[in-house]
């Protein structure tokens, strides 16, 4: 008698481990995965704000803002105040690879920075609101089947128009 009941206390032992595992696997996988949506969420969040950043700076220095038609670019030209005779073009073009902010010399003609934002963007358009230049930036990420969506829209005055 005294045999069987060591059996039976081992599968006991596998049976309540067995319950826990099968507890335990299934919420660290589900945390898991929400985890890397947060920081997809997050690196989402944090490139719309850095394209808005870097538009609100241009819109304000621009002395000349020229939108498409299509509203898939924007033309800024601005004079800085610490340079008064250098000015320079910030372009913003939005292609099948992501959005493109170009920054040259008008002077000299040469491109002193250009960035491609490209990783979750997937459109971006510009236009008028008043006095104001607005900006719509929308972008998504898909991830484990899910879609994740983030729509930013951003408004900036130049102060040369004030």
């Amino acid at each position: 008698m005294r045999r069987g009941w060591g059996l039976l206390q081992t599968v006991g032992g596998l049976f309540a481990g067995s319950l826990v595992l099968s507890v335990c696997v299934p919420l660290f996988l589900t945390a898991q995965r929400q985890a890397d949506l947060s920081s997809a969420r997050a690196r989402m969040t944090l490139q719309a704000r850095e394209i808005s950043n870097h538009f609100r700076e241009d819109v304000r220095q621009a002395s000349v803002i020229q939108i498409s038609e299509d509203g898939r670019s924007l033309r800024l030209e601005r004079v800085r105040p610490a340079r008064p005779n250098e000015r320079t073009s910030v372009n913003y073009q939005l292609t099948p690879k992501g959005l493109v902010r170009e920054v040259r010399r008008v002077t000299r003609g040469e491109v002193t920075e250009r960035r491609l934002y490209a990783a979750a963007l997937t459109g971006a358009r510009f236009g008028r609101s008043g006095r104001a230049v607005t900006a719509r930036l929308d972008l998504s990420h898909e991830q484990y089947g899910r879609s994740l969506q983030y729509h930013l829209d951003c408004e900036a005055t130049s102060r040369s128009s004030l």
